[in-house]
């Protein structure tokens, strides 16, 4: 079900798009798929995951959970 509100490829874009305008770390994993860098800046990172909640229509913590989940995060 959390893959249908927040679909990996779609989550992946928007993470990295919001990350660049907030200055959060990204880092390469390979394959052109960069991934939050973990222990940015924790107000950025909120502020990270409530603006992807908004834009999913969820909360800030299920954007996390995806996040982990989709190994979007390390």
């Amino acid at each position: 079900m959390g893959a249908l509100l927040a679909p990996r490829a779609l989550l992946h874009r928007e993470l990295v798009r919001r990350a660049i305008a907030l200055d959060l770390p990204l880092r390469d994993v390979g394959e052109d798929q960069p991934v939050l860098r973990k222990g940015g800046d924790p107000v950025r990172v909120e502020a990270l995951l409530f603006d992807l909640a908004e834009r999913f229509g969820v909360s800030a913590s299920f954007i996390e959970y995806r996040l982990h989940r989709y190994k979007l995060v390390q």
